[in-house]
């Protein structure tokens, strides 16, 4: 069971500071905790990656510091993943697409 964003079932939202990424390719999302909010998972990042499980893919991401200042606390951002390992860049960049397009992710505005 996982979480639903646009169609698509990703995994269960994870602390981001607790993300374990796998070594394949597919769409993540950055997404921002917030208490009082239903559902209480924003979306304020939408990427692909051919291997979410590339050396320094959280830390060294040039959004990295846009997905701090939307929060209080590092501890109110999570991950989800939707693994898609035999996709195409060309397959995940539509699916990415359409997810930034439906919910207009405020770090991939600015």
């Amino acid at each position: 069971m996982g979480i639903n964003f646009g169609g698509y079932e990703f995994d269960n939202p994870v602390k981001l500071v607790r993300w374990i990424a796998p070594y394949r390719a597919g769409i993540y999302l950055i997404l921002a905790f917030e208490w009082n909010s239903f559902p209480p998972f924003r979306p304020i990042y939408v990427g692909e990656s051919e291997n979410m499980s590339e050396s320094g893919f959280i830390r060294s991401h040039h959004k990295y510091q846009c997905w701090i200042n939307q929060v209080d606390n590092i501890s109110d951002l999570y991950m989800s993943a939707l693994p898609l390992p035999k996709s195409t860049k060309a397959e995940r960049e539509k699916i990415e697409s359409m997810l930034i397009s439906l919910y207009d992710p405020i770090c991939n505005r600015i």
